[in-house]
């Protein structure tokens, strides 16, 4: 769709945590990629999801070839 409306660069909104891994897959579909994050409380929840990203950061930044 991106494609389509001749799109080069967006601005993926997700949680904070997410950021920079969303970042990384735009600009590795060849888009200039912002993030915009809500604020949000930190909680047990979030803590948790946050510390699983950096994981899934690492594995996709490794694995992944555009």
């Amino acid at each position: 769709m991106l494609e389509r409306l001749g799109a080069r660069e967006v601005v993926v909104v997700t949680d904070g945590y997410h950021a920079p891994r969303a970042r990384l897959v735009a600009r590795r579909l060849g888009l200039v990629a912002r993030s915009s994050s809500p604020r949000a409380r930190l909680s047990r929840r979030r803590l948790r999801a946050a510390l699983r990203e950096v994981p899934a950061y690492v594995w996709y930044g490794l694995s992944v070839r555009p």
